[in-house]
C-alpha cells in the first residue's frame, strides 16, 4: 500500500498547466468539501491548537478572496513571478509526471496522525475498528490512483471516492493533499481553492512542512501578510535552512519590488553572494539548489545588476552546477 503522499504545487505562477485533465469538478463542489471539512476540524482541534482556531471563519475568508490582477506589461512584477516559492520533493525523491511532492512519515495512520474517532472505542468494537479502517484504507488507496493519473495527465476513473475517504477521516493529512491536488486542476478559482485545502492541512496536521506549503498557498493569493508569518515561523523551528529563506525572499519580492524590499532581500542573503554562493549551496539537494540559484539571479536582475548575474550566470554553468533549462529561464529576461 502506498503510504506517502504526493501532490503538484505552485511552482511559479502556474499551479498546473492548462492542459490539466478536466476530472469534472467544479469550484462549488470543492468548497462545499472544504467547508464541510473545516467545520469538522474546528470542531476537534479548535480549541487545542492554534492552526485550528476560527478555522471556519478563516476557510470562508479565503475562498472569498480576490487574487490580485496581474500587472500587465510589469518587468520586475513578472520577474518576480518567476521565483518558484517552494520544492515538494515526491516520495523516493522521484519526479513524476513534472511534479514534485511531499515526502511524510510512512506510518499506518498517515502522516504522523491518530485515528482520534477510534480511541473512543472499547476493545470490544475491534471488528468494528477493523472493518473501518479496511475502508478508509480502500477509499484512500483508489484516491492515490486516481491522484497518479492526475500527475501523469491522465484521467481518473473514480474522483467520487475523494469525499467519501473525508468523510471518513476528514482530518487525515494525507487524502487532504488529495484535495489540494484536486483544487489544481480547476479552470476557475483554482488558487483561492488550493489555499483554503492547505489551510485545512496545516489545521490537521501542524508542523514545518504544512506550514510552508499554507505558506506558498497564502502568497498565491495576495495574503502576503499571513505567508510571511508563517515563514517567520518556519525560521524559528529551523534557522538557518537555505530553503525557508529561499521561500522568504521569493515571497518578499513577489510582494513588491521596491527599492527598499530588493535591499532587504539582499541582507536576508547575508553572507551569500555572488562569489560564496556555489559553496554556500553545495549541501542542497538538486532540485531545491536550482531554485534556490535562480531565485537568487533573478534577485540580481531585480537590483539591477545583470552584468553580475550574467557573470555568475555563465560561471554556474561552467561547474556545471546549474541546469540549462533554469539558465534559460533567467537569461530570457537579461534579454528584455
Amino acid at each position: 500500500m502506498l503510504r506517502r503522499v504526493f501532490f503538484a504545487l505552485f511552482a511559479s505562477s502556474a499551479v498546473l498547466a492548462d492542459s490539466a485533465p478536466d476530472l469534472g469538478l467544479t469550484p462549488e463542489m470543492l468548497h462545499g468539501i472544504l467547508r464541510e471539512v473545516s467545520a469538522k476540524i474546528e470542531a476537534r482541534h479548535g480549541s487545542d491548537r492554534p492552526e485550528a482556531e476560527k478555522l471556519v471563519e478563516r476557510i470562508e475568508a479565503i475562498l472569498a478572496t480576490e487574487p490580485p490582477p496581474a500587472r500587465g506589461g510589469d518587468r520586475a512584477q513578472a520577474i518576480a513571478e518567476g521565483m518558484h516559492l517552494i520544492n515538494i520533493d515526491a516520495s523516493a525523491k522521484s519526479s513524476l509526471g513534472g511534479f514534485r511532492g511531499y515526502l511524510f512519515d510512512g506510518s499506518l495512520t498517515g502522516c504522523l496522525q491518530t485515528y482520534h474517532d477510534l480511541e473512543k472505542l472499547d476493545a470490544k468494537d475491534a471488528d468494528e475498528v477493523l472493518r473501518w479502517i479496511d475502508m478508509h484504507r480502500a477509499a484512500e488507496a483508489v484516491c492515490i490512483i486516481g491522484m497518479v493519473r492526475v500527475m501523469m495527465d491522465q484521467k481518473p476513473e473514480h474522483i467520487d471516492m475523494l469525499p467519501r475517504t473525508l468523510q471518513l477521516d476528514p482530518s487525515r493529512h494525507r487524502t487532504l493533499g488529495f484535495l489540494a491536488a484536486a483544487a489544481m486542476t480547476l479552470k476557475e478559482k483554482r488558487d483561492v481553492t488550493a489555499a483554503a485545502a492547505m489551510t485545512l492541512q496545516l489545521a490537521a496536521l501542524p508542523g514545518l512542512p504544512t506550514r510552508k506549503l499554507c505558506a506558498a498557498g497564502a502568497a498565491k493569493i495576495g495574503d502576503y501578510e499571513t505567508a510571511l508569518r508563517l515563514l517567520d515561523d518556519c525560521a524559528k523551528e529551523k534557522p538557518g535552512d537555505l530553503m525557508i529563506l529561499h521561500q522568504r525572499i521569493a515571497t518578499l519580492l513577489r510582494q513588491s519590488q521596491s527599492k527598499a524590499t530588493i535591499k532587504k532581500a539582499t541582507l536576508l542573503y547575508g553572507d551569500i553572494t555572488p562569489d560564496t554562493v556555489i559553496e554556500k549551496t553545495a549541501t542542497l539537494e538538486k532540485a531545491d539548489r536550482q531554485t534556490f540559484l535562480q531565485t537568487y539571479l533573478l534577485h540580481l536582475l531585480l537590483k539591477p545588476d545583470t552584468q553580475t548575474a550574467s557573470e555568475l550566470l555563465t560561471k554556474l554553468l561552467d561547474v556545471q552546477v546549474l541546469e540549462e533549462g533554469t539558465a534559460e529561464e533567467v537569461r530570457k529576461w537579461m534579454e528584455k
